[in-house]
């Protein structure tokens, strides 16, 4: 009998057991099912929310057409350009879009390229600052150091336009056929007289001859002493309203100016009523000066750049080179562009209305890197010069 009492009361423990470890897991059940409601309940709340704009649409909502992302680089066409044909910038325009995008990239660097407008574009987080900052083609506050209309009018810059003047004169003819080099008419001029203002004087002073280092003729003076034809249409006993009746398309001067001025294939013609002045030129790709150029504006060693320039490219009107002073002053004049040089200042290299724009330098003038001066031929502006000192 007393081990039937024990029995009973294991199997009374033990159910009393059993109802416990029930009770619990009946408990974690419930825990566990409202807890995943909960979770459900939020899921379905986050989802519910609309989505955050992508980035192509922020660019889309900018009228700019998207074209892919690269890690931290997006391709894309700007709707504008960095400033307006009027010369009016849109910095406002590129700062919001900026700004914009800078949620999607928290504390991260990205970039923005259009390679149709050559713009890019590198926004830089500042950690110390908590800020962005925007370079522009290399350069940082770009639209504070660079000029709109410098920046439209680069794009649309062009050479004094063509006049149909055909050299009908021996000495014109023979420098045309032989790439402009004197030797080719030094024997027709015989023994000159050197003037000590770098030009010399032939045939009794009639003609006035000034050369560059390359052997070439620079610039060709008829003084008044001079007899004969220029071009198929003007010899030397024209006036200039004879001048103006037949050839009417000039690009400088005026009869009442006193002058005018042409261009054709090979030359500048100047005339006046005491003298004809002609510029031999060249409107070609500077290939080797803008390797030289690229090299010195990465480099900034402006002794090397001197001496680059001295003795590849010798078409120059004047050099003058100082290494104590750091100064250098060199004028291509029919080529378009003067360096004038001082403490290593890259704006103190000008390019004229004459010269032949590349997209490398166009790019300089965009970014003002160097000067523009759009509205002067230097042909014209040194001609002119010429004129006032024998005037004075």
């Amino acid at each position: 009998m007393g081990k039937d009492k024990i029995k009973i009361k294991f199997i009374f423990i033990f159910l009393i057991l059993l109802f416990c470890l029930l009770c619990i897991l009946v408990t974690l059940l419930i825990f566990a099912i409202v807890n995943g409601s909960q979770e459900s309940s939020n899921i379905v709340s986050i989802t519910s929310q609309p989505q955050s704009p992508i980035v192509q649409e922020i660019i889309e909502k900018y009228e700019c057409t998207y074209i892919k992302e690269e890690n931290n680089t997006i391709y894309l066409t700007f709707s504008k350009d960095l400033y307006n044909e009027n010369g009016t910038s849109n910095e406002e325009f590129f700062k919001n879009l900026i700004d914009e995008l800078t949620k999607f990239f928290e504390r991260e660097n990205f970039i923005l390229i259009d390679e149709d407008k050559n713009i890019n574009i590198n926004v830089v987080y500042d950690d110390i600052n908590n800020k962005y900052n925007i370079i522009i083609n290399d350069i940082e506050n770009f639209f504070e150091k660079t000029d709109g209309n410098n920046y439209i009018n680069v794009e649309n810059t062009q050479i004094a336009k063509y006049t149909n003047l055909y050299e009908n004169n021996k000495y014109l003819r023979k420098l045309n056929i032989y790439d402009d080099f004197f030797s080719s008419i030094e024997e027709d001029l015989g023994e000159g007289i050197d003037l000590k203002d770098g030009y010399v004087s032939y045939l009794d002073d009639s003609i006035r001859i000034r050369t560059v280092p390359t052997g070439a003729v620079k610039n060709i003076i008829f003084t008044d002493k001079y007899d004969g034809d220029i071009t198929s249409t003007i010899n030397t006993d024209m006036d200039l309203k004879q001048i103006a009746e037949i050839e009417p398309t000039y690009n400088f001067g005026s009869v009442k100016e006193g002058y005018l001025g042409y261009r054709n294939d090979s030359y500048y013609y100047f005339f006046y009523d005491d003298e004809i002045s002609i510029y031999t030129y060249s409107y070609k790709n500077n290939s080797t000066f803008e390797d030289i150029l690229e090299e010195y504006i990465e480099t900034g060693d402006l002794d090397i750049f001197s001496k680059r320039l001295k003795n590849r490219w010798q078409a120059y009107d004047l050099f003058e080179y100082d290494e104590g002073k750091a100064t250098l002053h060199v004028l291509y004049s029919t080529r378009g562009v003067e360096i004038n040089i001082k403490e290593n200042d890259f704006k103190g290299i000008t390019f004229y209305q004459n010269y032949y724009f590349t997209d490398y330098s166009k790019s300089l003038v965009k970014n003002g890197i160097v000067s523009f001066n759009n509205n002067v031929d230097l042909v014209h502006k040194i001609e002119m010069d010429r004129r006032e000192k024998i005037v004075k």
